[in-house]
């Protein structure tokens, strides 16, 4: 079966991820190491542990890059496992957004609470999009 075009778009966007969280790694530790070497001058423990944070930032990154281009290769290979887990991380990003949305009433920042609204429509958008027949037949499901 042909794979929907909005699948298509869903796959590409995860590799564009990928990428970028990639570039994010490298630059958590060239950033981190950076700043290491300027704090060793004065104080030693300090460029240790800023050194060590931009590697364990960076192992996320990449483990995050990852798991975005193993999703974009997988919607792009139509497999309904990738499917499955786009939806599973659409809903945590509707959850992260609703949290998003309390610290932002709460603190009263309207850029925030309009990017969570905007966020929590594109998460629920995409899940919406998923379960639709068309695209569950694309994976092989009924």
């Amino acid at each position: 079966m042909q794979r929907p075009g909005g699948v298509t778009l869903l796959a590409i966007l995860d590799f564009v991820a990928a990428v970028c969280l990639g570039l994010f790694a490298l630059a958590m530790v060239l950033g981190m190491g950076f700043l290491g070497a300027m704090a060793g001058g004065r104080e030693p423990g300090g460029a240790v542990l800023l050194a060590g944070l931009g590697v364990l930032g960076a192992v996320i990154f990449f483990v995050m890059a990852a798991v975005s281009a193993a999703i974009g290769y997988g919607m792009w290979n139509l497999q309904n496992w990738a499917r499955i887990l786009s939806i599973a991380f659409a809903c945590l990003a509707i959850l992260g957004g609703v949290l998003r949305m309390m610290i932002g009433v709460v603190h009263f920042h309207p850029f925030l609470l309009f990017g969570s609204l905007v966020r929590m429509a594109i998460a629920a958008v995409i899940i919406w999009y998923l379960f639709q027949p068309h695209v569950k037949s694309a994976f092989g499901t009924a």
